[in-house]
């Protein structure tokens, strides 16, 4: 599960950490599981806040997509007027660095930052959705 995060101001709210797929610091909107009798909205509102701090004021189903390598599904949603809340407090074994940019800052960077590459999918769909 992946969710778009942005503030009423228009700011994407992204995490950086290191991947050890590819064996380097990425950026990304914030992803988790979704545990046992919990919602796709609930999972994302309880990732949102533990790995960034910020509590998100409406959260939308956007889209499931697959991969061709993985019986693993990516769903995706959409997080809006999120308000930072309290500190992140991630998993043990995370080292999340929480950043924000404002959108058009944003959209130049996710063009030309191979360490946003992660997150192109659900971008397009949420500033799809947002009209922005």
């Amino acid at each position: 599960m992946v969710v778009a995060a942005f503030t009423a101001n228009r700011d994407a709210i992204l995490v950086r950490q290191f991947r050890p797929g590819p064996e380097q610091v990425l950026s990304s909107f914030c992803e988790g599981y979704i545990d046992t009798n919990e919602s796709p909205e609930q999972a994302a509102a309880r990732e949102l806040l533990e790995e960034t701090g910020y509590q998100a004021g409406n959260i939308q189903y956007l889209r499931t997509l697959r991969t061709a390598y993985s019986t693993e599904k990516r769903i995706c949603l959409l997080a809006t007027d999120c308000t930072p809340t309290q500190a992140p407090s991630g998993d043990v074994d995370e080292f999340l660095e929480v950043f924000t940019l404002p959108l058009a800052e944003f959209k130049e960077w996710m063009q030309h930052d191979e360490s946003a590459f992660y997150s192109l999918d659900i971008t397009l769909l949420a500033l799809q959705k947002l009209g922005w």
